[in-house]
């Protein structure tokens, strides 16, 4: 189903609660509420006659944007979404300390996705990230919405592609546009990461098939990031110290207490 995750994704946003600021720039859109900061990617579509000024607004009710098709209006959505999710209380709450901060995200994935394609697996990425560039293997597929490369493939390739996939790599951005239930659907068989900045802190995510996330957003200095995203600031927002790099290993923690099932994760 098309929105199960979202409303699941919409469930703990209390309806009183508003937004205290918001910023939408080049690459990232970013919404403040009390309870935390959240991000997502800026998607440059037009913005429809009914669109408002979210500050001020409920964030329970520009979260609700999130079913809109207007992408401009997602991205504030999903940015709302995020900062009930990706904050620190939520974060404690929802993980108990198993999250690793501030990762080597382009060195880690480097070595991960190298040793994998040498083990004769096939990796899939939706989204050409930039630590791919160094790399060329015929078991690498890169699926690009706005290819650049030659070697990308449009991102409609995906319902060939996808299925094959031992390794998927799928870009948070996905939840902005909604692709995301459909590309977790066709990566199912295979170890999925979610990547980037848009990606929910979601811990129900691994009933969707997902393994781990990688470079999800805790936002420590809100003002700071706001007047970043102002400013057109790209990836190295992301490098800096108003922002930690925040990965989380599902698998990890099933291991971790192996009494402890996908359910109780959400």
């Amino acid at each position: 189903m098309l929105y199960e995750i979202y409303n699941r994704l919409m469930e703990p946003i209390l309806p009183d609660m508003k937004i205290e600021a918001s910023c939408q720039g080049l690459w990232w859109t970013c919404v403040t509420s009390l309870i935390g900061t959240g991000i997502a990617m800026t998607y440059q579509d037009r913005l429809g006659k009914t669109w408002q000024n979210p500050e001020n607004l409920p964030l329970h009710e520009v979260a609700q944007w999130i079913y809109d098709w207007d992408l401009r209006k997602c991205t504030f959505a999903m940015a709302a979404i995020n900062a009930c999710w990706n904050n620190a209380a939520a974060l404690k709450k929802n993980f108990k300390g198993r999250v690793k901060y501030n990762s080597a995200i382009h060195t880690g994935l480097t070595q991960f996705v190298t040793e994998n394609l040498a083990l004769g697996k096939v990796v899939v990425s939706v989204g050409h990230f930039p630590f791919l560039d160094s790399l060329e293997h015929d078991n690498l597929y890169i699926l690009e919405k706005t290819s650049h490369q030659l070697k990308d493939l449009p991102d409609t390739a995906c319902e060939e592609i996808l299925p094959k996939a031992d390794i998927a790599l799928i870009t948070g951005s996905s939840f902005v546009n909604k692709s995301a239930p459909r590309l977790l659907a066709l990566a199912e068989k295979a170890y999925t990461i979610l990547l980037g900045p848009s990606t929910p802190l979601f811990p129900g995510l691994s009933q969707f098939g997902v393994n781990k996330i990688i470079g999800g957003g805790l936002v420590l200095n809100a003002e700071e990031v706001q007047r970043m995203v102002r400013n057109s600031a790209g990836g190295e927002l992301f490098f800096s110290n108003v922002y930690s790099r925040v990965e989380i290993d599902f698998d990890a923690s099933l291991r971790a207490d192996p009494n402890r099932t996908t359910d109780e994760l959400a």
